[in-house]
């Protein structure tokens, strides 16, 4: 299990966002953690003392084998059943890498010297010169 993978996944994945946790019963222990939309819902029941992981309110993508299954159906990973590793965290790992690079394939290359008076003469992805990659 890896909390930290969960965490990542779900703020960059899937849009959660921060919030605050007040201090436990101790008056300790404030942080943050990741929530769907950024709030607490008013009926959530927190742990009452220590320090609560970011990702604790996240799926365990990096342990549950069928979370993994559907994070890589999410995020259009093609994987030939070889392919796949032999723990769900190998998985979620593999996932997160295939939608950062197709986030950063989708993003303007700003660094793209291809682009000359507003044509892209490579395949670059979306470049700045066109808004979006040669068609």
């Amino acid at each position: 299990m890896n909390r930290d993978l969960d965490g990542m996944i779900a703020e960059e994945i899937y849009g959660w966002k921060e919030t605050t946790v007040g201090p436990d019963a101790h008056g300790e222990n404030a942080c943050s953690i990741l929530t769907p939309h950024g709030e607490l819902d008013l009926d959530l029941a927190l742990p009452p003392l220590g320090k609560i992981h970011r990702a604790w309110m996240c799926p365990q993508w990096s342990s549950d084998w069928y979370r993994a299954l559907d994070l890589a159906k999410h995020v259009a990973l093609n994987l030939h059943i070889s392919q796949i590793p032999q723990i769900p965290e190998g998985l979620a790992q593999l996932c997160l890498d295939h939608f950062r690079k197709d986030k950063a394939r989708r993003e303007p290359n700003r660094d793209c010297i291809d682009c000359v008076d507003g044509r892209c003469q490579m395949n670059c992805g979306p470049c700045i010169a066109l808004g979006e990659g040669r068609k």
